[in-house]
């Protein structure tokens, strides 16, 4: 009984400090006070970058979406800016404006995943990042 308890005791020692490792691990993405939360695909860092999935992350800036299969392009629009990105190209259009990118589009898994920074600056957003708690923070 005891070696059993000692066991217990032992194993929930572990995940209870193997648990907080895991959790900062997680990147969190703050849009104007509302903390987002990603239904499949998480954030993750690319080259030190944060790179989200697309069609989510457009959604939730506002804009209205068309993707080109073809030529794997995304066109975004919100307002009276539009914004066209390709997977593989590290450059960003904002309203035919050529902007170049640390890190280009880029299909990861079975999502395409784009730099945040790039995207919600391109809407006229700031972006900062929050190292102790890894989380990006974007206001108007």
């Amino acid at each position: 009984m005891k070696k059993w308890l000692c066991l217990l005791l032992s194993l929930s020692l572990i995940f209870a400090t193997a648990l907080p490792v895991f959790a900062e691990d997680t990147i969190h993405v703050v849009l104007k006070g509302q903390e987002l939360v990603f239904p499949d695909t998480q954030p993750q860092l690319v080259n030190d970058r944060t790179m989200v999935p697309m069609r989510f992350i457009f959604e939730a800036l506002g804009a209205n979406i068309y993707w080109e299969d073809a030529t794997q392009t995304v066109f975004a629009f919100a307002g009276d800016v539009n914004v066209i990105m390709q997977i593989d190209l590290p450059t960003l259009f904002v309203n035919d404006k050529p902007i170049q990118l640390d890190v280009a589009p880029q299909l990861i898994g079975e999502r395409t995943m784009v730099p945040l920074r790039a995207v919600s600056e391109s809407f006229g957003l700031n972006v900062e990042w929050n190292d102790e708690t890894s989380t990006v923070i974007i206001t108007e």
